[in-house]
């Protein structure tokens, strides 16, 4: 309770203050992986006023597999769709809301090398 008579009393000035970098992050993230949507091989939902990203690959690997494997082999974390519910395909959400400019670049770039990756191999064991 007392978090959120805090809240309240920073009002919405305090929100508003990191919106503009949130912005900017998420504008980084989708033109990082702009290019690749052309390919059909990943679908970039839109997700208007989100600090998140939801990407859908097409693939045939599983999606636990696949968050396992980005992790492991390209250091970038994602959470499979299926926790959001979405059991229709190979999805993953991508949150950027909490990373600053080089923090965004730097992972961005790494999830977009993991799935290059990852759409390219036959096995991700």
């Amino acid at each position: 309770q007392r978090l959120a008579v805090r809240c309240l009393a920073a009002g919405k000035q305090y929100c508003e203050s990191f919106l503009e970098e949130i912005m900017s992050s998420r504008k980084a993230c989708l033109q990082a992986l702009d290019g690749m949507s052309g390919q059909n091989e990943l679908e970039v939902a839109n997700a208007e006023g989100a600090f998140y990203l939801f990407l859908k690959l097409h693939c045939k690997h599983p999606p636990l597999e696949i968050v396992k494997y980005l992790v492991e082999q390209h250091r970038v974390a994602v959470v499979p769709g299926v926790a959001f519910g979405d059991k229709s395909a190979c999805s993953l959400r991508v949150s950027y809301g909490a990373l600053n400019g080089p923090l965004v670049s730097e992972g961005i770039h790494r999830l977009r090398s993991g799935i290059v990756d990852v759409l390219n191999r036959g096995s991700l064991r």
